[in-house]
């Protein structure tokens, strides 16, 4: 079929949860054959930007097998060669994703890239996952697995075992990588002390829990079928957010203005907030438990009942010893941390404002858990995104 025949889904260079979402909400009445035409760079990005547009295209991929992603590069790009553009896009986190899920970059008219240059720059940057430095781009870090490859670990969660097959780091593992990331996203200055020690096994924890679940779930789908062209891993950054963006993301992202807004008033005008995606693009949270249960054409609200489930229960099903002591231990991080956690996956759309609702674990099987993105009434069914996306906000504190 001729490239312009092709129908193309444009994503806008401004990123927000909510661009991403409306995107999404597209996705649901595209064809299978649907373009996906990205910016090589995003510009104007809000707090959860970067992961929304990843899961967005983790969703076109999975609902437009037979598209292409296209990059805005053309015959005519002024001082633009291929290969640099092609650089560009894949040293941008949503670039890399996008190459890893489709293994191919089109030109804005649906033009095949030199796949030798693409293959190249999509490998070398994959390779440099290997360590936090190596891995850091200023105050960001992204590690990603590309599953069916010589990359199917992210080498950061990771640790060599006796037998050659790598394992989920141990408990100290991760505290050491914590450490790590910690320093590398914001370094001790002249006018800080360290991270505190509490902070620094607060991300731990995190990352261990969260990622343990993806880990165990996310890499077939509830058959026992090995998913094809799927990525997983972990996105950290330190972000900065000015009282005069407020307005702007109070008429897209309610919960997380909210948030914001309950802060900043004991912050000064400006907040810095450390953002952590772990991410996956398998069968969804909700999937394995409805399988189990045989549920045929589940309502959203047994979506709801089942990831509530899933999350209550799924830390402690198991006697390995490297994992956390349940999702109490999550819970209680993101209190002490006076965090946000925002969970996308299937047609759910949750948060909890853990500054204005902390957890209380006496009152755990009576409070709200999760509550809908888009509703305080109930819960309202959002588009159909692939995978599971948790992303976590908690403002940045020293030791003075």
């Amino acid at each position: 079929m001729d490239a312009g025949a092709h129908e193309t889904l444009r994503a806008p260079a401004r990123s927000t949860i909510a661009d991403s979402e409306a995107l999404i909400a597209r996705l649901g009445v595209a064809s299978p054959a649907c373009d996906l035409l990205l910016p090589t760079k995003l510009k104007g990005r809000q707090l959860g930007g970067t992961a929304a547009v990843i899961q967005m295209i983790t969703t076109w991929r999975r609902l437009c097998p037979d598209g292409r992603i296209r990059i805005h590069l053309g015959p005519h790009s002024a001082g633009e060669t291929p290969n640099h553009a092609i650089d560009n896009f894949l040293e941008a986190d949503h670039g890399l994703a996008a190459w890893c899920l489709d293994q191919g970059l089109s030109d804005r008219a649906g033009t095949p890239l030199a796949d030798q240059a693409t293959r190249g720059i999509g490998e070398e940057r994959l390779r440099r996952m290997d360590s936090v430095d190596r891995a850091r781009r200023g105050e960001k870090v992204f590690g990603m697995a590309l599953d069916e490859s010589v990359f199917s670990t992210p080498p950061l969660l990771y640790q060599k075992t006796n037998n050659g097959r790598p394992e989920i780091r141990s408990v100290g593992g991760f505290r050491d990588l914590s450490e790590e990331l910690c320093r590398t996203i914001a370094p001790p200055s002249t006018a800080h002390g360290g991270w505190i020690e509490q902070d620094v096994h607060n991300i731990a924890t995190l990352l261990r829990e969260l990622f343990q679940n993806t880990h165990d779930w996310a890499r077939r789908d509830p058959s026992g079928r090995t998913l094809h062209r799927s990525i997983r891993g972990f996105r950290l950054e330190l972000q900065g957010v000015e009282m005069s963006a407020l307005d702007a993301m109070s008429a897209e992202d309610q919960p997380l203005a909210e948030y914001v807004e309950h802060l900043l008033p004991h912050r000064g005008n400006r907040l810095r907030l450390v953002e952590l995606t772990l991410f996956d693009c398998g069968p969804g949270l909700a999937a394995w438990r409805l399988a189990d249960q045989d549920v045929q054409d589940p309502t959203v609200m047994d979506e709801d009942e089942a990831v509530t489930s899933c999350l209550r229960t799924h830390f402690t099903s198991s006697h390995d010893n490297t994992r956390g002591g349940g999702l109490h231990h999550v819970l209680g991080t993101l209190t002490d941390l006076n965090g946000f956690l925002r969970v996308r996956t299937g047609r759910l759309h949750l948060y909890r404002d853990f500054a204005q609702l902390p957890y209380d674990p006496v009152l755990s099987a009576d409070e709200p858990f999760l509550q809908d993105w888009q509703s305080r009434l109930g819960i309202t069914p959002s588009a159909m995104a692939s995978g599971t996306f948790y992303t976590v906000f908690f403002p940045l504190r020293y030791d003075s």
